[in-house]
């Protein structure tokens, strides 16, 4: 799944795969242009692509406890390499190699839905620096997960999983956030 925030020239991609990335491609500046509309637009032709490392889970890193990611945890984006490439191939000739293999592992990403904070409502967040103007929200089904990325501040933090209720979800899928900013997740499980 896609998500786009133009203030930042970037697409953020979650990817279906048990041990898929996060990743951003941030356009470089000549690549907004205006549409026929008036609307900004990104063509999509020249920037980086970057997987998301989350602090204490870098390169490879992934946290089994879910309750280790319930707090704020600052973020890095890294390049990729071979960046032309589909990355689980990527991945896979890096650890042959015995090479590091860039980002923090979201467990079966899926559904991912950027909410653009109500003025109102924003605030600077413990450990950041700015207001929070856009919460990117994405899901992993791999381990039933839901995550608010605060895009400005570079600060993550696992808001759902599985302990929350009874009984669990099976393989959330696809997130949405209402006007009110109610979070919706749907699960694609055999239930």
């Amino acid at each position: 799944a896609a998500a786009v925030d133009l203030h930042t020239r970037s697409v953020f991609l979650t990817e279906d795969s048990g041990s898929g990335r996060l990743y951003r491609f941030v356009a470089d500046g000549s690549d907004l242009v205006t549409g026929e509309d008036g609307m900004p637009r990104l063509q999509m032709q020249s920037g980086t692509l970057q997987a998301m490392n989350i602090e204490g889970y870098e390169n490879g890193g992934y946290a089994e406890d879910d309750a280790l990611l319930r707090s704020l945890h600052r973020v890095e984006w890294v390049d990729v390499q071979r960046a032309d490439e589909p990355q689980g191939t990527v991945r896979e000739a890096l650890s042959a190699e015995g090479s590091m293999v860039p980002g923090t592992v979201f467990n079966g990403g899926e559904g991912i839905w950027l909410y653009e904070v109500p003025p109102e409502l924003s605030q600077i967040p413990p450990g950041g620096s700015a207001v929070t103007r856009a919460l990117l929200f994405l899901t992993s089904k791999g381990d039933n997960r839901v995550y608010a990325y605060d895009i400005d501040n570079a600060l993550i933090e696992l808001v759902f999983d599985n302990s929350f209720i009874d009984p669990p979800f099976d393989d959330v899928d696809n997130v949405t956030v209402s006007p009110h900013g109610d979070v919706l997740v749907a699960e694609d499980g055999e239930a």
